[in-house]
């Protein structure tokens, strides 16, 4: 009976340093976790990293699209970033631009207060920019748009989208 006690409390003893190793670990990988889900979180609200603007696009980046299928980009306004630097700016201040040009409003859906998509069912084959932006009181901001962010979009087959995307990029 002594020697099953002094047994158990080796296995106790070893167990509890197991813990203690394991505790360790597991809060390490949590605050790693925390710290990375935070940063993405961050990066979530920005067009791209080092760029402060009201808001952000989705999909983010390059978007390829295949001929035939629609293009659907999501335009999001960051609500502290417009409190605080274009009080009173919504959805409906959120504008599309193809290159140089204003995007026709009935590709545009208001999704929200903060929120419009562009969708276009069939899009043309092309390679260009679109931009989100803020419409603006020239006579208060002393410009027209405020830049919110913008995306290269690529439309074409899928096989020669696959060598194009490879070229131009």
């Amino acid at each position: 009976m002594a020697w099953s006690t002094r047994k158990e409390g080796h296995k106790q003893q070893h167990s509890s340093s197991r813990r203690r190793r394991t505790s360790s670990v597991d809060l390490a990988g949590g605050l790693l976790f925390i710290a990375a889900l935070s940063l993405l979180v961050s990066l979530g609200e920005q067009c791209a990293v080092g760029l402060t603007t009201p808001g952000r696009t989705w999909p983010v980046g390059d978007i390829a699209v295949e001929h035939g299928k629609p293009l659907n980009i999501t335009c999001v306004l960051n609500e502290t970033f417009i409190d605080r630097n274009f009080p009173g700016k919504t959805s409906a201040d959120l504008v599309f631009f193809k290159g140089q040009h204003e995007v026709d409003s009935q590709y545009i859906h208001v999704l929200n207060e903060t929120s419009i998509m562009l969708n276009i069912t069939n899009p043309p084959p092309e390679n260009e920019m679109y931009y989100c932006k803020l419409r603006l009181d020239k006579r208060i901001y002393h410009k027209e748009y405020e830049a919110v962010c913008l995306n290269k979009v690529a439309v074409g087959c899928e096989y020669p989208l696959l060598i194009m995307m490879a070229i131009l990029f």
